[in-house]
This record gives C-alpha cells, sequence and structure tokens, in this order.
C-alpha cells in the first residue's frame, strides 16, 4: 500500500468514526421483530378514461373523469429489523367515496355516491437513514425509504345507479415509501409517512389507480426474533 493510500484509509477511518461517535448515547430502535399501526388520509386523483362513455343514466354521456373525495386508511404490519434494512409484511384498507362523474363536453356533473376500496397486503423493504440522523446530531429522528409489492381487491360500487353497480377485481400493487420514526426509547417508535399505492388496470376505470397516503405511524420494537 503506497503512502497516500494508506493516508487515505486513516483519513477515511477517522472521518467515519466522527460520524458514528453519537451512536453511544443515541436512542437506537432494537432489532428483532416489530409491528406497526398506521392510519391516515387518503387521496386518489381524478380519473380520466374512455371506459367511462358506456356507463347508463342518470350519467350524463359523454363522460370521461371520475371524481374521488379524500378518504382514510388503516394499515398493519410485521417486520424484523436488522440494524438499518428491514423487512415486513403489511395488512391494508382505504376508501375514497366517489363525488361525481363529469361530462367530457358540458362538464355537467353526475353525483354518483358509493366509494372504491382497497383490502390487500404487500410485503415491504425498508431502509433507514440512520447516518444522516448522526451527521445532523438528531439520532432519534431516523428518516427512511421503502418499496413494496403485493396483492388488493379493488371494490367499486355506485349508488346512482338502480341497480346499484357493483364491482370486484383483484389486482397486484406497488408502493413507494418515504417517512421517518422518532425513537421515543430503544422499543417504541412515532412517526409520519407516505406510501403511494399503484394497482394494475382496473376493468371499470380502464386503467390504473393510484392511492396516495399520509400517515402516523406507531411501532413497538420487540428485541425478539422468530427462533427465540
Amino acid at each position: 500500500m503506497n503512502f497516500s493510500l494508506k493516508k487515505a484509509v486513516i483519513h477515511a477511518t477517522f472521518a467515519l468514526t466522527i460520524a458514528y461517535a453519537p451512536l453511544a448515547n443515541a436512542i437506537v430502535a432494537a432489532d428483532g421483530i416489530y409491528y406497526s399501526l398506521l392510519l391516515g388520509g387518503a387521496y386518489s386523483p381524478s380519473i380520466t378514461s374512455s371506459a367511462f362513455t358506456t356507463l347508463p343514466a342518470p350519467v350524463v354521456q359523454p363522460v370521461n373523469a371520475l371524481k374521488f373525495k379524500p378518504g382514510f386508511t388503516l394499515s398493519g404490519e410485521m417486520g424484523v429489523k436488522y440494524g438499518s434494512p428491514r423487512l415486513g409484511v403489511q395488512f391494508f384498507w382505504g376508501q375514497m367515496a366517489h363525488r361525481y362523474f363529469r361530462n367530457a363536453n358540458t362538464g355537467t356533473k353526475t353525483e354518483v355516491g358509493g366509494a372504491t376500496t382497497l383490502l390487500g397486503g404487500s410485503v415491504n423493504a425498508y431502509l433507514d437513514f440512520d447516518f444522516i440522523a448522526h451527521q445532523m446530531d438528531a439520532d432519534e429522528f431516523i428518516p427512511y425509504v421503502g418499496i413494496g409489492a403485493g396483492v388488493t381487491r379493488v371494490r367499486t360500487d355506485f349508488k346512482v345507479f338502480t341497480p346499484k353497480m357493483i364491482t370486484s377485481e383483484s389486482k397486484h400493487v406497488f408502493q413507494a415509501i418515504a417517512g421517518f420514526l422518532y425513537n421515543a426509547d430503544s422499543y417504541t417508535s412515532i412517526g409520519m409517512e407516505y406510501r403511494g399505492y399503484f394497482t394494475g388496470d382496473v376493468a371499470v376505470f380502464g386503467k390504473p389507480m393510484q392511492v396516495h397516503t399520509v400517515s402516523i405511524v406507531i411501532t413497538n420494537h420487540t428485541d425478539g426474533w422468530f427462533f427465540d
């Protein structure tokens, strides 16, 4: 090893030592099995699709868009944390009430009632950015990102029709996740989180559905393992 490389290694080692020095006094969430509860609001963008042009009266055709009201989401997750990575299995529910169908030519709005509901499960992988928290001297606040993939049941009911129109189908769903946790102690974390749910094509909509959620997250870290 030449002198310059030795010097670089020494400097890098020193820098890492300084960066992670706060670990001795940091509140670090316990590794092992964890349980999370998420409760928050949900929003789905308007869906514009030619599939709506076949809907019967009293909808005023041609209809090209469906507008949703803000909704709610509730989910629970069980997983394993080992250092910065986490792997969890999540079960989720979300519901957005329908606001109206919109006529493509006149803008006429037809109140439709009912709601679209998602109920499913997902396997999610996370990465906690502990080192950012250490650099900011805020070890209890841990930002993180994640991705997920699973299956959801998409159920819609439109009360404006007689009889009421109900559809239900299973679709794959992907998630994009970002948030932060505050470690109250080694066994309890509280935080806020964004999740985006992206489904496959839903037949009644003629295209995929998006649901964006912001939730409060409460996590219990057990420091236990499945094989204990």
